[in-house]
Parts: C-alpha cells; structure tokens; sequence
C-alpha cells in the first residue's frame, strides 16, 4: 500500500508505483505495461468542463 501525506503527491506517488510493477513483471512483452490512472489530472478536466457549463 502507499499512503501519501498530500494531494499533490499523489501524481509522483502512483508514478513510482508503475515504475515499481512494471520492474516487477516477469515478461518480454512490452506491450504488457501496468498504467496508473491520474486521477488528479482526470479530476481538473473534469471541473474544467463544469466550468463551461455552469
């Protein structure tokens, strides 16, 4: 599990951690990579749009 202390490192945090999984995978195929979500960038697009419409 990783825990972080703030918003804003929450972006590093799951960056490292796909750094992590994807050290760990025991395969050639590079097409097999885990991906973590930004959830904080997904979250500002979304209340960009909100802005529009509101």
């Amino acid at each position: 599990m990783i825990k972080v202390d703030s918003t804003d490192a929450m972006t590093n945090a799951g960056k490292e951690g796909a750094n992590i999984l994807n050290a760990r995978l025991s395969t050639d195929d590079e097409t097999l990579k885990y991906k973590a979500e930004d959830l904080l960038e997904q979250a500002k697009k979304i209340q960009v749009l909100a802005a529009k419409k509101g």
